[in-house]
């Protein structure tokens, strides 16, 4: 069984916007390796966090997602949008990466070099 904490949000730090408010952290292997699979899709506001990586693939998945890699310090190194089902994407320089409901990164105002704080909702 793989479980992974439902109670995170991820906050853009340099404008105080949330950017997703039900996250997921995947800092397993398991957790990883499972990551969005098994997923009809994802609501709005829904996100799920993988650490450490740097590369993921969407085999097997049902929806299209968009991707914020981030570095050691959570800073926004790269952004792509719209990843369909059996892509993949990677960033060598990540260590985090933020999948998020396609769609959203037109909807938030996140800029290359901003900082994403992941919020323990509590």
């Amino acid at each position: 069984m793989v479980i992974m904490k439902k109670n995170y949000k991820i906050i853009n730090e340099r404008n105080n916007e949330i950017v997703a408010s039900k996250v997921v952290l995947a800092n397993t292997f398991w957790g990883r390796l499972k990551g969005l699979l098994g997923r009809e899709n994802l609501e709005i506001g829904e996100g799920i966090v993988l650490y450490p990586c740097n590369a993921i693939h969407c085999f097997g998945m049902k929806f299209n997602i968009d991707l914020i890699f981030l570095d050691k310090n959570k800073k926004v190194i790269k952004m792509l949008k719209n990843i369909k089902p059996n892509e993949r994407a990677s960033c060598k320089e990540a260590s985090y990466v933020v999948e998020l409901k396609s769609g959203s990164l037109t909807s938030k105002e996140i800029d290359m070099g901003d900082t994403l704080l992941l919020i323990d909702n509590k």
